[in-house]
């Protein structure tokens, strides 16, 4: 199944009225983080870096299921949590 968002992988770039734009490979511009009264220069760039990373984390949290949870190697009753915390984080992402 193919991916409803923006393939990445996508990239944080800071702009000079502080602003740190998401862009795709192509520079299409996803969003924005902005500084404001409520969020320091240094808290927008790393939350625009982790936005960023969307699409990379999700690449691997599937990665994982699909290599551990979906195969004779299911994990045993102490990766039970993990893995349900996993698919609610990709189910979050709105994806299968």
């Amino acid at each position: 199944m193919s991916e409803k968002h923006t393939p990445g992988p996508w990239y944080a770039i800071s702009r000079h009225n502080g602003t740190v734009n998401i862009e795709s490979a192509s520079g299409a511009i996803l969003g924005a983080s902005v500084t404001t009264d409520r969020l320091t220069s240094e808290e927008v760039r790393y939350n625009a870096k982790l936005w960023a990373a969307g699409t990379e984390l999700l690449k691997v949290c599937k990665e994982y299921l699909r290599i551990y949870c979906d195969s004779d190697m299911r994990p045993e009753d102490e990766c039970a949590e993990l893995y349900s915390r996993i698919k609610a984080a990709i189910a979050k992402a709105g994806t299968p």
